[in-house]
């Protein structure tokens, strides 16, 4: 792993948060916009602020691009489920979970397989 991507991982809290604000503040605008549309058109009927579609447009890419962020905000990782994501696979596939594992740890293991094992069939029925 380079020292960029070391860099990203412990950020991607910040660029998470970043994408969500930058959302907020998008929506934010395009409200002002919206509003400043319908001040503008102050006076004329509703059905003359609807035949120019400002409004309805800005409202729609204004929803639009919220939901869109927020999405793809939520969607980026936190730090601590990257790290997961990247450690988590080395230390499952490393020389000494695979071999050098004490004897215990693997009966320990069995253990609690054979335990878990009991309560699902237990559940089951």
């Amino acid at each position: 792993m380079s020292v960029f991507e070391m860099y990203l991982l412990m950020k991607l809290d910040i660029i998470s948060d970043m994408v969500i604000g930058l959302s907020c503040v998008l929506l934010s605008v395009f409200g002002f916009l919206t509003i400043f549309g319908w001040i503008a058109h102050y006076g004329h009927s509703p059905e003359t602020i609807f035949e120019k579609k400002t409004v309805p447009i800005l409202t729609t890419i204004a929803a639009t691009f919220f939901i869109f962020s927020l999405f793809v905000g939520k969607m980026i990782p936190t730090t601590q489920e990257a790290a997961v994501l990247y450690v988590a696979p080395k230390v499952i596939n490393s020389e000494f979970s695979q071999e050098t594992l004490p004897q215990e740890a693997k009966e320990l293991y069995g253990l609690v397989k054979e335990y878990l094992e009991e309560q699902t069939s237990k559940e089951v029925k």
